[in-house]
C-alpha cells in the first residue's frame, strides 16, 4: 500500500519525534540506573567501612566467647559479611576504586583471630575516644537488632543483643563517673552533679532492663547522693561500683 505523498513528510516527522522520545526515555532510564548504582555503592561502602571500624574498636570491649566468635573470631559471621559486601560491590561496579585489594584483604581476614579482650570495659575520659567506642557498640547493636549475624539464632541472638547493650551502659557509666570524679576533684561540684544526672537518665532511657544495669543505676544514684551531701564521689562506694561494673553478662 502506497502512502500518499501528502502524508509522507508528516509521518516522517512523527517517526523522528517518536525516535527522539524513545531515545530520551532510554537515556533517562540509564541515568536513573547509574544514579541508583552510585547510591547503592555509597550505601554499601559506608556500611562496610562503619562495620570494619566498629570491629576494630570492639577489640577493646570484653565480649562473651560466643559473641566474640561471631564478631571477631576466625571465620566469624561479620568477616564473611564484609567479604560478601565487597564481592557484591565488585559485581555492581567492576571499576570501583581499589575493590580488588579490599576484597582480597577481607578474604584474608576471614581466618584470622581478631584478639579477645578480657576484664571490664575500659574507663575512658577522652570524649573522642568515648565516641568511637560508643559508636562501635551502636553499630554492633544495630547489626544484632536486625538479626544481621547469621551465626546467631533466636534466643542466642537476643542474648547477644542484651550483652552488647549492657556493655554500652557500662561504657557510658564509666565514662561519666570518671569525668564526674575529675570535676569534683577540681571543685566543680555542679558539673559533677550534672554528669551523674546525665548518665542516670541514659541508663533509665536506654537500659537494658537487666539486674546488672539496675545495680549500676543504684550505685550511680548513691554517688549522686554523696555529691549532693558534699561527700567524695568515690570512697566507700568505689569498691561496690567497680564490682558492679565488672559483673555484666560477658564477664
Amino acid at each position: 500500500m502506497m502512502i500518499p505523498a501528502a502524508w509522507q513528510m508528516p509521518l516522517a516527522v512523527v517517526g523522528l519525534v517518536l525516535s527522539a522520545l524513545l531515545a530520551a526515555a532510554l537515556v533517562r532510564r540509564y541515568q536513573e540506573y547509574k544514579a541508583y548504582q552510585r547510591a547503592r555503592l555509597r550505601q554499601m561502602a559506608g556500611q562496610v567501612d562503619a562495620l570494619e571500624q566498629a570491629m576494630e574498636q570492639l577489640s577493646r570491649i570484653p565480649l562473651s566467647q560466643p559473641l566474640w566468635s561471631a564478631v571477631r573470631g576466625p571465620r566469624s559471621a561479620v568477616r564473611w559479611f564484609v567479604a560478601d559486601r565487597y564481592l557484591a560491590m565488585r559485581r555492581l561496579h567492576r571499576a570501583y576504586p581499589d575493590i580488588d585489594r579490599r576484597l582480597e584483604q577481607a578474604r584474608a581476614r576471614i581466618d584470622s583471630d581478631g584478639g579477645m579482650s578480657s576484664g571490664r570495659v575500659p574507663g575512658v575520659s577522652d570524649p573522642s575516644e568515648f565516641a568511637r567506642l560508643n559508636s562501635a557498640l551502636d553499630v554492633l547493636i544495630g547489626v544484632l537488632g536486625n538479626r544481621g549475624l547469621s551465626a546467631g539464632k533466636g534466643v542466642e541472638c537476643l542474648q547477644w543483643l542484651q550483652e552488647a547493650r549492657e556493655r554500652r551502659a557500662e561504657l557510658n557509666a564509666r565514662y561519666f563517673i570518671v569525668r564526674a570524679h575529675r570535676a569534683q576533684a577540681e571543685g566543680d561540684v555542679k558539673t559533677a552533679r550534672s554528669l551523674l544526672h546525665s548518665v542516670l537518665t541514659q541508663l533509665y532511657q536506654q537500659g537494658p532492663d537487666t539486674e546488672f544495669v539496675r545495680e549500676l543505676y543504684r550505685e550511680i544514684e548513691d554517688m549522686y547522693s554523696r555529691v549532693l551531701k558534699g561527700q567524695p564521689l568515690l570512697d566507700e562506694a568505689e569498691a561496690s561500683a567497680d564490682q558492679s561494673l565488672n559483673s555484666s553478662s560477658a564477664a
